[in-house]
């Protein structure tokens, strides 16, 4: 596989962003003079395509790989193997890496500068361009997120929680770049700011047409943006499937826990209901296991997973999943660990 990260400019308008079997491995220092240098797996041979006012939303627990993930989209980290395109779409940026995707953080008040009024922290994200556009475009960014104006002379720490983030997604959108990778950006807020976060990012897709890759551990604040969801496990996708499948068609063992462990589902010990409980912890990223990286902790592992490594492969429509048994595990009240008991009692 080849080494690349590149941005096209006005390749095809409806895919902004594409993975090709995009792998990245971090070396460990040795431990002493004689000792292997070991490799951490990061990220391992994920493909994923996002097209034009669209988002892709990638979860996972944590370690997972997903911010590794976010780092290669952004350019902020290079690729072992594998490649990015990030395409500028009609009449978007400049076709440089950096222009094309832009970020947003889960703490707002550490992504902005104490010393910088608003409109100055909003303004640094388009350098170059003659002052009195470059005001027009802060006033058109403010009224973009629904600040007042005033705010562009405040200091960070004038502003709520909230507001900080508003800032952070107009100074994402000042220079109209077509994909914005949110990272955690709506962990920090409470349960009604992210509700509204949410609606403002959702409003801005549709009257921008940008797209977004939202990372995150919420599951429930995920499905909410996205079109399209991935689940990462262990530094591999696991499961690719429209959110709408989130509500009662996930096929992979590992999405059904996650999408057991919302609050909202957790309902008690009747037959059918409750939440599954994995025992144990993924295995080491530096030494993964040569069959199904989930196996260790799958409800309904068989020799199969641990012998053979399962391809994702489409099961349905934009739906893909790699798994030897998929769609097996339904609706178990308990699991424990396969290196353990395991008490699952699956619904009819």
């Amino acid at each position: 596989m080849t080494t690349e990260v590149s941005a096209v400019s006005g390749a095809d308008a409806d895919t902004v962003l594409r993975l090709d079997h995009v792998t990245k491995h971090f070396r460990l220092r040795r431990t002493g003079l004689r000792s292997e240098r070991r490799v951490v797996h990061a990220v391992d041979d994920v493909s994923l395509t996002l097209g034009s006012a669209r988002t892709l939303g990638i979860v996972g627990e944590s370690g997972c790989g997903k911010s590794t993930l976010g780092r290669l989209i952004a350019g902020l980290v290079e690729p072992t193997s594998g490649r990015v395109t990030v395409s500028s779409g009609a009449g978007h940026g400049d076709g440089r890496r950096r222009s094309l995707v832009q970020m947003v953080f889960q703490d707002p008040m550490s992504a902005l500068d104490p010393r910088m009024t608003v409109g100055a922290s909003i303004a640094e994200a388009v350098p170059g361009i003659p002052k009195t556009e470059r005001q027009q475009r802060v006033r058109e960014a403010l009224d973009t997120v629904r600040l007042p104006q005033d705010m562009a002379h405040r200091l960070p720490h004038e502003l709520s929680g909230g507001q900080q983030q508003r800032v952070c997604i107009a100074r994402a959108l000042i220079d109209r770049s077509p994909l914005v990778l949110l990272d955690e950006a709506v962990s920090s807020l409470d349960a009604s700011l992210q509700s509204q976060t949410l609606r403002l990012l959702a409003d801005l897709q549709h009257s921008r047409a940008v797209s977004y890759v939202f990372i995150s551990h919420d599951l429930r604040a995920v499905r909410a943006l996205s079109h399209q969801v991935a689940v990462m496990y262990l530094g591999q996708v696991v499961e690719s499937a429209p959110s709408h499948e989130f509500d009662r068609g996930l096929l992979h063992p590992y999405s059904v826990a996650l999408r057991s462990a919302e609050p909202e589902l957790d309902v008690g010990a009747g037959r059918g209901t409750g939440r599954i409980i994995l025992g144990g912890e993924p295995p080491s990223a530096v030494n993964p296991p040569e069959g199904c990286r989930f196996a260790a902790r799958c409800p309904i592992v068989r020799n199969r997973c641990r012998e053979q490594a399962p391809e994702l492969r489409e099961v349905a429509t934009d739906h893909r999943v790699a798994c030897h048994f998929p769609g097996e595990l339904r609706s178990p009240v308990t699991a424990m660990s396969s290196s353990g008991t395991t008490a699952t009692d699956f619904a009819d």
